[in-house]
């Protein structure tokens, strides 16, 4: 039996988020600017502000399933786009809001539909386990989605992705 590396599952997810319409149109239209995607990451020479919209993906573990019934794979997505711009609301003197929240919302839920069509083309099941966002370096919006993705383990059956 041929189990898959979890950088198969990393260079699918690169190329269907790469090739999702829904979510470039959206950041070309919507930020201005194409989509970077990377897997792995440097941390002596990350990517910045000037890169986004982006996207990371870093293949984070992996649990065989030869006595199990899934496979399993862990993969965070670290997320980013440059939005400093808040609501119409701020001239009003009440609560404004950061735009950039609501876009990185926005392209998360494009991302989750891309992940949605691999899973049901390939019989993978992911969980979002995490998903949290951050302002810390604004006007550089963050957000990072850590998912499990489980591939059924079939005896005596090669599977591909």
């Amino acid at each position: 039996m041929t189990i898959p590396a979890i950088m198969d599952l990393a260079g699918l997810w690169r190329d269907t988020l790469r090739d999702y319409t829904p979510l470039t149109s959206y950041c070309t239209g919507t930020m201005g600017k194409a989509l970077s995607i990377y897997v792995g990451l440097d941390p002596k020479d990350p990517p910045d502000i000037s890169d986004c919209p982006l996207i990371i993906i870093v293949p984070s573990g992996t649990r065989p399933g030869r006595m199990e019934s899934d496979n399993t794979y862990g993969i965070e997505l670290h997320m980013g786009i440059n939005d400093g711009t808040f609501s119409d609301w701020q001239s009003k003197n009440v609560a404004a809001e950061m735009r950039g929240l609501y876009r990185m919302d926005t392209m998360w839920g494009h991302i989750q539909d891309a992940l949605s069509a691999i899973a049901a083309s390939k019989n993978l099941t992911d969980d979002v386990i995490q998903y949290s966002l951050n302002t810390e370096a604004f006007p550089l919006i963050q957000a990072q989605a850590i998912i499990e993705s489980r591939l059924p383990n079939t005896i005596g059956v090669s599977i591909t992705l």
